[in-house]
């Protein structure tokens, strides 16, 4: 239940940010039942000194779904933490850190085919969304004694109920790409070929609960940006769309 739940929000309501777009962040459950967002150092991966640091030691890590659970070697004698046993349904001691792999140390290379198709800030909303839907299902079954909640159809109900979300995205001035900026461009060149008319005016991504727009002005930066990407990556065939939808935005 706990995997269906993560991939069920991971995948289809997660809150897309437009700032780069990702916003990047690991999480942190506290014994005290805290949760509070983790970001790297550098401000895309962890190292390990960074990781061990959080959990008080050597981090044991384990993978559930799409994230990595990391506590603190021999945690045992460690207080048990409620919130993070709860969700992940394995009794769990100290304080526990759930990272995306995408954030993980990258020598480590772990990444598995699945994970590329993510961004690490899919898989951050994705797992909050997850633990606040199991809490929600938790309350309601203690009120309410007997009754039957299925935790889909809670889901189901609370995603549609939220209003859809518009971001403006600036490209930065440097045409500088990373990691996070190529995985928002890719998915810009998916939406742009399929919705050519819809990206002439603006529109970058519009899904089921986002629409993130650009001004017009900066489209033709943003093409650059894509087509430079792309002949790094030697995918001339992508970049001839690119060169076409540049002379069209003329």
């Amino acid at each position: 239940m706990v995997i269906l739940l993560l991939k069920q929000w991971i995948l289809i309501a997660y809150p897309v940010k437009a700032k780069n777009y990702t916003e990047i962040m690991a999480i942190k459950i506290t014994t005290d039942k805290i949760v509070r967002p983790l970001r790297p150092a550098n401000g895309s991966v962890f190292n390990i000194d960074e990781l061990n640091d959080e959990v008080g030691g050597w981090i044991e890590p384990f993978k559930v779904g799409p994230v990595w659970v990391m506590g603190a070697e021999k945690s045992k004698d460690l207080p048990l933490n409620d919130l993070a046993s709860f969700f992940f349904e394995v009794a769990l001691h100290g304080d526990i850190l759930v990272v995306p792999p995408q954030q993980l140390p990258t020598d480590w290379d772990i990444m598995e085919d699945s994970d590329k198709r993510l961004s690490a800030d899919m898989v951050d909303s994705g797992f909050l969304l997850s633990l606040q839907n199991a809490l929600m299902v938790k309350r309601i079954r203690e009120q309410n004694p007997g009754m039957v909640v299925d935790p889909t159809e809670l889901f189901q109900n609370q995603f549609n109920m939220q209003p859809k979300e518009e971001y403006t995205y600036d490209p930065p001035v440097d045409e500088e790409i990373d990691a996070n900026t190529a995985d928002f461009l890719s998915k810009v060149y998916e939406y742009m070929t399929k919705a050519p008319a819809q990206f002439k005016n603006g529109i970058l991504l519009d899904e089921t609960q986002v629409t993130i727009r650009t001004q017009k002005e900066n489209l033709k930066r943003i093409l650059s940006m894509m087509k430079g990407m792309y002949l790094e990556t030697e995918e001339y065939e992508k970049c001839a769309v690119i060169q076409q939808v540049e002379e069209q935005c003329k």
